[in-house]
C-alpha cells in the first residue's frame, strides 16, 4: 500500500474504526487543525499530538459536525509527502448552519505512518458557521 492509499484509508476509517485509523498514525504524530495554537474563535483549532490527540480531534469533529459530504478531488505523492485536496459540507450541530469549504492537507509519512498532518479550510466560513 502506498502513502496515498494510507491517507485515504485513514480518513475512511476515522468515523467507523478508530483502531484502524490509529494504525496509520505514528505514536508521536502531530495533526495541525488549521492553526497551530488553540484559538477562541473555534475550539477545533490547534495541534493535536499522538494517538490521544488524534482521538480527541476526531471526537471534537464528531461533536461539532454532521457531515453531509467529504470528498477527495485530488491526491498526489512525492517521497514521504502526500498532498490532497477536496470539498466538504457539514452541518454545525450547535447552530444548524451549513459549513461548506474546499480543503487541502499535507501529510508526511515515516515508515508507512503519518508523522505530521496539516489541514487547511476556509476559516472565515468556519467561524461564521459557529456564530449563533
Amino acid at each position: 500500500m502506498n502513502n496515498k492509499d494510507r491517507l485515504v484509508e485513514f480518513f475512511k476509517s476515522a468515523k467507523t474504526d478508530e483502531q484502524k485509523m490509529l494504525s496509520f498514525v505514528a505514536d508521536n504524530a502531530k495533526y495541525i487543525a488549521i492553526k497551530e495554537e488553540p484559538n477562541e474563535k473555534c475550539f477545533l483549532y490547534g495541534t493535536y499530538v499522538g494517538h490521544e490527540g488524534f482521538k480527541q480531534l476526531f471526537a471534537n469533529l464528531t461533536e461539532a459536525f454532521e457531515t453531509q459530504k467529504f470528498e477527495f478531488l485530488g491526491i498526489m505523492e512525492e517521497d514521504d509527502t502526500v498532498m490532497a485536496y477536496g470539498y466538504f459540507e457539514h452541518i454545525v450541530k450547535s447552530t444548524g448552519k451549513l459549513f461548506c469549504s474546499h480543503w487541502s492537507l499535507v501529510a508526511t509519512f515515516q515508515d508507512g505512518k503519518i508523522v505530521v498532518c496539516r489541514f487547511f479550510e476556509d476559516t472565515a466560513a468556519l467561524e461564521e458557521a459557529f456564530k449563533s
